[in-house]
């Protein structure tokens, strides 16, 4: 939009630093001076203002509520708010889009729990940010990530981040992969369940051989950290895959794993060599009168019996002599 470009001089990001809770997303930008404050609903009437700089006032002013002393006034209002910066992170102008994601991570901060039944669809918005080309807005993504990563357990967080791997989007999928193998290390319960290794499993290693060079990156990275999580029952996970499949995730995790290849072989023929229990013999049937079973002949063989209608013998004639019947 022509309003992006015109305050490019006078809004130029800031380069700051700090980071998350979570290894690897930092990037929070040099917070801006506190506005005055009013009240929450009045904040939340700026944040939907036909002017991108009312907007992004709004955007500020709750922020500073919700790290501020006066975090407690917000809780009446949270759902509203909560549903509303899920819409306006889409915002077509990037100040606005910057301080709303200053207040998602404020938000995360303060009240965990109201975010949490969102975090689904607020993931992938803030993923999509993560490699934003402006300065300022890519810090505030980062920082907003890191926040989701520090406000809950990894063991629960996991899961949530597996479903946003489902994107179409590049961006988003290359920065649901970097999180992924952030939060791998501390989900050792969630990694060591096989469904859980076969399903991450299933949804990363597409993504080594993907076009994206940022994807193909992010999955082998995360496969790594899958691996290092899991131990063993990723090991056996993979051992149980189609060749084809086990072939490729080799090739993809070679360099970081050089023994892995050695591991899945012998998993694979530890399984082979594992007598099989044998099947249980066939019983006859306990009905004599079918028509026909099959049954145990000496010898081990099988043979067919007549059944009981067959065994009896024929009624006898009537003698010469004897009145019919």
């Amino acid at each position: 939009p022509k309003a992006d470009a015109d305050d490019d001089d006078d809004g130029r990001a800031r380069r700051g630093g700090g980071g998350g809770a979570v290894g690897g997303w930092t990037g929070e930008a040099e917070a801006e001076a506190p506005p005055s404050l009013e009240d929450v609903g009045t904040s939340l009437l700026k944040v939907k203002a036909e002017a991108w700089a009312t907007r992004a006032a709004g955007w500020s002013e709750l922020g500073s509520f919700l790290r501020g002393d006066r975090a407690a006034e917000v809780q009446p209002y949270l759902e509203k708010v909560t549903t509303t910066l899920l819409d306006k992170l889409a915002d077509p102008h990037y100040k606005v889009v910057t301080a709303a994601m200053h207040c998602a991570a404020a938000l995360v901060e303060a009240y965990p729990h109201a975010v949490e039944a969102t975090l689904e669809r607020l993931l992938p918005q803030l993923l999509l940010r993560a490699h934003d080309t402006r300065d300022a807005t890519r810090a505030a993504a980062r920082a907003a990530v890191g926040a989701v990563g520090g406000g809950y357990p990894s063991e629960s967080l996991a899961p949530v981040v597996m479903r946003v791997l489902d994107s179409s989007n590049p961006k988003v999928k290359a920065a649901a992969l970097e999180l992924l193998s952030q939060v791998a290390p501390s989900a050792v319960g969630y990694l060591s369940t096989p469904a859980h290794v076969r399903s991450c499993v299933a949804k990363v290693l597409p993504g080594a051989a993907d076009k994206n060079a940022d994807v193909k990156r992010a999955a082998v990275a995360a496969l790594h950290a899958i691996h290092s999580a899991g131990g063993p029952v990723f090991v056996q996970q993979v051992a149980l895959l189609p060749p084809q499949s086990q072939a490729a995730l080799k090739r993809a995790m070679a360099d970081g794993a050089p023994n892995l290849a050695d591991q899945i072989a012998a998993v694979g023929a530890a399984a082979r060599a594992t007598p099989r229990r044998p099947a249980p013999p066939p019983s006859a049937s306990p009905h004599a009168d079918d028509g026909g079973v099959t049954i145990p002949a000496a010898g081990g063989g099988m043979t067919d019996r007549p059944g009981a209608m067959a065994d009896r013998a024929p009624p006898a004639r009537p003698a010469s002599g004897d009145p019919a019947l």
